[in-house]
């Protein structure tokens, strides 16, 4: 059976440094140097892609001087102008936007759902006032599965004491 190749742009050196590690990456990875806000430089990493999908957001570790819910602003936005270039193109657009993602950490530094899942586990966490609610509902009638959550935990858990990040 033959793979449909895909790609995966990751920005700084330290982000990307595992996927080398991962099976057959000599065979499959090919690295591209790119920064997102010049087109130019992203020529080669995306020619020939019918696609480009852009999903990350940097979150900052340190407290914001002036926290105006920036990072909720700057995903709309993105999303508000991908639907806005999706009309003008003729592309259909769909924004998957996951509250958490729980796993095996791959790469060195830990993502925020992996934080508070830390947290929790240490007692650490600080409960907040802030009630949210999560629905897979609209996912779910696209026809996505997803695993048990008693199994990502579980797998999150394990990855972490491997890591010794419980420590």
């Amino acid at each position: 059976m033959e793979m449909e190749e895909k790609r995966v742009c990751v920005t700084g050196d330290k982000k990307y440094a595992h996927l080398n590690k991962l099976e057959r990456a000599s065979d499959n990875l090919k690295l591209f140097k790119a920064d997102l806000l010049d087109y130019d430089s992203l020529r080669s990493a995306i020619a020939g892609c019918p696609g480009v999908i852009h999903v990350a957001c940097p979150v900052p570790t340190s407290p914001l001087v002036n926290p105006e819910n920036w990072y909720m602003l700057a995903k709309t936005e993105a999303e508000s102008l991908a639907f806005e270039f999706g009309k003008k193109n003729g592309l259909d657009i769909v924004a998957v936007n996951p509250g958490y993602v729980f796993g095996p950490v791959l790469q060195p530094t830990l993502n925020f759902s992996s934080l508070l899942l830390l947290q929790f586990v240490k007692g650490t966490f600080v409960e907040s006032r802030h009630n949210f609610l999560m629905t897979s509902e609209k996912l779910q009638k696209l026809g996505w599965t997803y695993r048990p959550l008693q199994e990502m935990l579980v797998d999150s858990i394990e990855n972490y004491r491997e890591a010794a990040l419980l420590d």
